[in-house]
């Protein structure tokens, strides 16, 4: 992506159980196993998240499984680059380390699961990346819900909801749906934060969006009723346009 933002702090289990989740109304293994070159069960394991999947398995999954927008994709195999670049913590048993500050012998590996919290950096950058991402994964989530429509009358065909500065770290909201009084809906799981931004697909495809919509910040307390002039657009590809929220 080419916005300038601070990386995505993550790990891999988060990484994995969000893709899981993005991956949850995806047509089952044996129907995706026709149109991937993936047998059934590791399709599964990938979608169910019990699996890593690389790049390739990873691009394929959210455009064939997930029908992903480019955008989408793009900022899914950024986070997974960065995971790759990024050494992971260490987590340990609370019991281990007990033992060992009181100069105990270790004792035999325990089958209890990790006292969350406990981790042992690789140095300490590491740590610090390792508890803001324990942080994002024990946030607490809202569903957030607005209208959105582009001036020109094209279809929406995408809304990515996230933190002011931080655009990778987002969720997208589910395909617009016409709302009671016919004017397109969007519905969001996303971190509970007191403000929002938003990028808006206008025209193309879920696949590819025609223009890139961008609004400004917005409070979490304020209805959302964002109207994306794609009429006024930038003078060469990538085309942007400006979108204003109208409470």
């Amino acid at each position: 992506m080419s916005d300038a933002s601070p990386p995505h702090l993550d790990d891999w289990s988060t990484f994995q159980a969000d893709l899981a989740r993005r991956l949850r109304d995806a047509p089952s293994g044996e129907a995706l196993a026709r149109r991937l070159p993936y047998s059934k069960t590791k399709i599964n394991r990938l979608k169910s998240g019990r699996q890593r999947p690389d790049r390739d398995e990873l691009k394929q999954l959210l455009e064939v499984a997930g029908k992903a927008p480019a955008v989408e994709i793009e900022t899914w195999v950024e986070r997974w680059e960065l995971l790759m670049q990024t050494p992971q913590p260490i987590v340990v048993d609370q019991t281990e380390v007990a033992d060992q500050t009181a100069g105990r012998p270790p004792q035999a590996p325990s089958r209890r699961r990790p006292a969350a919290g406990v981790i042992v950096a690789i140095c300490p950058t590491q740590a610090v990346r390792a508890s803001v991402a324990l942080i994002l994964r024990v946030s607490p989530r809202r569903d957030l819900a607005g209208h959105v429509r582009c001036t020109s009358g094209a279809n929406v065909s995408g809304v990515w909801v996230f933190e002011p500065g931080l655009p990778e770290v987002g969720d997208f909201a589910q395909p617009v749906r016409p709302g009671p009084d016919g004017s397109p809906v969007f519905e969001a799981r996303v971190l509970d934060r007191p403000a929002y931004q938003f990028h808006v697909g206008c025209g193309g495809s879920r696949i590819e969006w025609k223009v890139k919509g961008y609004s400004d910040t917005i409070s979490a307390d304020t209805p959302v009723n964002l109207v994306c002039d794609d009429t006024r657009i930038s003078a060469s590809p990538p085309y942007t346009a400006t979108c204003t929220n109208q409470p």
